[in-house]
Protein backbone atom coordinates (compact mmCIF):
# COMPACT_ATOMS: atom_id res chain seq x y z
CA UNK A 1 0.00 0.00 0.00
CA UNK A 2 1.35 3.55 -0.53
CA UNK A 3 2.01 5.53 2.19
CA UNK A 4 0.32 8.45 0.76
CA UNK A 5 -2.93 7.99 1.98
CA UNK A 6 -1.88 6.81 5.55
CA UNK A 7 -0.46 10.16 5.74
CA UNK A 8 -2.90 12.03 4.46
CA UNK A 9 -5.26 10.75 6.42
CA UNK A 10 -3.08 10.92 9.85
CA UNK A 11 -2.77 14.51 8.98
CA UNK A 12 -6.46 14.73 8.25
CA UNK A 13 -6.96 13.05 12.05
CA UNK A 14 -4.09 15.44 13.66
CA UNK A 15 -5.87 18.39 12.48
CA UNK A 16 -9.00 17.87 12.61
CA UNK A 17 -9.00 16.63 16.02
CA UNK A 18 -7.19 20.02 16.74
CA UNK A 19 -10.12 21.85 15.51
CA UNK A 20 -12.33 20.01 16.49
CA UNK A 21 -11.31 20.12 20.60
CA UNK A 22 -9.92 23.76 20.16
CA UNK A 23 -13.78 24.37 18.97
CA UNK A 24 -15.25 22.18 21.68
CA UNK A 25 -13.84 24.11 23.88
CA UNK A 26 -14.70 27.29 22.64
CA UNK A 27 -18.58 26.01 22.40
CA UNK A 28 -18.13 24.69 25.89
CA UNK A 29 -17.20 28.17 27.60
CA UNK A 30 -19.69 29.89 25.57
CA UNK A 31 -17.49 31.49 23.03
CA UNK A 32 -17.51 29.55 19.96
CA UNK A 33 -20.80 30.36 17.20
CA UNK A 34 -22.61 27.82 16.05
CA UNK A 35 -21.55 27.19 12.13
CA UNK A 36 -23.66 28.97 9.30
CA UNK A 37 -21.71 28.16 6.35
CA UNK A 38 -23.12 25.16 4.70
CA UNK A 39 -20.16 25.16 1.80
CA UNK A 40 -17.61 24.87 4.96
CA UNK A 41 -20.03 22.15 6.48
CA UNK A 42 -20.34 19.92 3.18
CA UNK A 43 -16.60 20.22 2.98
CA UNK A 44 -16.10 18.41 6.18
CA UNK A 45 -18.31 16.35 5.82
CA UNK A 46 -16.55 14.83 2.07
CA UNK A 47 -13.40 14.97 3.78
CA UNK A 48 -14.43 12.95 7.01
CA UNK A 49 -16.49 10.78 4.72
CA UNK A 50 -13.32 9.69 2.77
CA UNK A 51 -10.99 9.41 5.57
CA UNK A 52 -13.65 7.00 7.14
CA UNK A 53 -13.81 5.03 3.93
CA UNK A 54 -10.59 4.73 3.51
CA UNK A 55 -10.27 3.78 7.13
CA UNK A 56 -12.67 1.20 7.54
CA UNK A 57 -13.25 -0.25 4.21
CA UNK A 58 -12.90 -4.30 4.24
CA UNK A 59 -10.49 -5.38 1.62
CA UNK A 60 -11.61 -8.54 0.12
CA UNK A 61 -7.80 -10.21 0.34
CA UNK A 62 -6.23 -9.96 3.34
CA UNK A 63 -3.76 -7.28 2.95
CA UNK A 64 -1.36 -6.90 5.77
CA UNK A 65 0.17 -3.03 5.63
CA UNK A 66 2.88 -1.66 7.85
CA UNK A 67 2.42 1.17 10.64
CA UNK A 68 3.73 4.45 10.17
CA UNK A 69 5.47 4.59 12.89
CA UNK A 70 6.71 1.67 15.07
CA UNK A 71 4.58 0.28 17.62
CA UNK A 72 5.96 0.04 20.96
CA UNK A 73 4.46 0.04 24.79
CA UNK A 74 4.76 3.55 25.42
CA UNK A 75 3.33 4.03 21.94
CA UNK A 76 0.55 1.54 22.53
CA UNK A 77 -0.35 3.29 25.54
CA UNK A 78 -0.28 6.60 24.37
CA UNK A 79 -2.77 5.71 21.43
CA UNK A 80 -5.17 3.73 23.89
CA UNK A 81 -5.20 6.60 26.07
CA UNK A 82 -6.06 9.43 23.58
CA UNK A 83 -9.19 7.58 22.63
CA UNK A 84 -9.90 6.03 25.92
CA UNK A 85 -9.92 10.37 26.65
CA UNK A 86 -12.10 11.06 23.67
CA UNK A 87 -14.66 8.21 24.61
CA UNK A 88 -14.74 9.54 27.83
CA UNK A 89 -15.47 13.23 26.51
CA UNK A 90 -18.32 11.77 24.03
CA UNK A 91 -19.77 10.14 27.57
CA UNK A 92 -19.94 13.64 29.30
CA UNK A 93 -21.27 15.28 26.33
CA UNK A 94 -23.80 12.58 26.28
CA UNK A 95 -24.97 13.79 29.54
CA UNK A 96 -24.49 17.23 28.73
CA UNK A 97 -27.14 16.65 26.16
CA UNK A 98 -29.12 14.85 28.37
CA UNK A 99 -29.20 17.58 31.41
CA UNK A 100 -29.95 19.88 29.02
CA UNK A 101 -32.96 18.28 27.74
CA UNK A 102 -33.93 17.25 31.20
CA UNK A 103 -34.22 20.98 32.16
CA UNK A 104 -35.78 22.04 28.52
CA UNK A 105 -32.76 23.63 27.74
CA UNK A 106 -32.58 21.82 24.30
CA UNK A 107 -34.88 23.22 22.27
CA UNK A 108 -33.66 27.20 22.99
CA UNK A 109 -30.07 26.49 21.73
CA UNK A 110 -28.29 23.77 19.93
CA UNK A 111 -25.16 24.06 21.65
CA UNK A 112 -25.66 20.88 23.29
CA UNK A 113 -26.25 19.15 20.26
CA UNK A 114 -23.46 20.38 18.77
CA UNK A 115 -21.16 20.07 21.55
CA UNK A 116 -22.17 15.90 20.93
CA UNK A 117 -21.47 15.63 17.23
CA UNK A 118 -18.40 17.14 17.73
CA UNK A 119 -17.41 14.45 20.39
CA UNK A 120 -18.82 12.22 17.99
CA UNK A 121 -16.40 13.57 15.70
CA UNK A 122 -13.54 13.89 17.62
CA UNK A 123 -13.62 10.35 18.77
CA UNK A 124 -13.05 9.26 15.11
CA UNK A 125 -10.05 11.78 14.14
CA UNK A 126 -8.45 10.26 16.91
CA UNK A 127 -9.22 6.41 15.93
CA UNK A 128 -8.05 7.38 12.34
CA UNK A 129 -4.67 8.72 13.90
CA UNK A 130 -4.72 5.56 15.67
CA UNK A 131 -5.39 3.21 12.93
CA UNK A 132 -3.00 4.59 10.51
CA UNK A 133 -0.09 5.17 12.77
CA UNK A 134 0.06 2.00 14.83
CA UNK A 135 -2.62 -0.70 12.83
CA UNK A 136 -5.62 -2.02 15.23
CA UNK A 137 -3.68 -5.37 15.72
CA UNK A 138 -0.63 -3.94 17.51
CA UNK A 139 -3.25 -1.45 19.73
CA UNK A 140 -6.34 -3.91 20.97
CA UNK A 141 -6.66 -7.43 21.08
CA UNK A 142 -8.12 -10.12 19.38
CA UNK A 143 -11.37 -10.20 21.35
CA UNK A 144 -11.75 -6.60 21.30
CA UNK A 145 -10.83 -6.78 17.47
CA UNK A 146 -13.58 -9.12 17.06
CA UNK A 147 -16.31 -7.47 19.03
CA UNK A 148 -15.65 -3.81 17.26
CA UNK A 149 -16.01 -5.36 13.96
CA UNK A 150 -19.59 -6.74 14.63
CA UNK A 151 -21.02 -5.71 17.85
CA UNK A 152 -24.03 -6.65 17.35
CA UNK A 153 -23.54 -10.84 16.61
CA UNK A 154 -20.75 -10.60 19.61
CA UNK A 155 -24.12 -9.56 21.90
CA UNK A 156 -26.16 -11.94 20.56
CA UNK A 157 -23.47 -14.72 21.15
CA UNK A 158 -23.26 -13.57 24.98
CA UNK A 159 -26.84 -13.28 25.08
CA UNK A 160 -27.48 -16.82 23.62
CA UNK A 161 -24.30 -18.13 25.97
CA UNK A 162 -26.13 -16.47 29.24
CA UNK A 163 -29.96 -17.63 28.04
CA UNK A 164 -30.49 -21.47 29.66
Amino acid sequence: MSRVIPLCVVGYGLFGSAVLLGYLVALAFGAGELPTNVTGLWTLFVLHGTAALLTFQRPTGSTVWRPLITPTPRRRALGRGALLASCVLLICSAGVVGLAGMKGESSSSDRPVMILVISVLLVQTVYFVVHWTLRPDNVFSQRVLKVASNPIGAAFIAWKRRSP
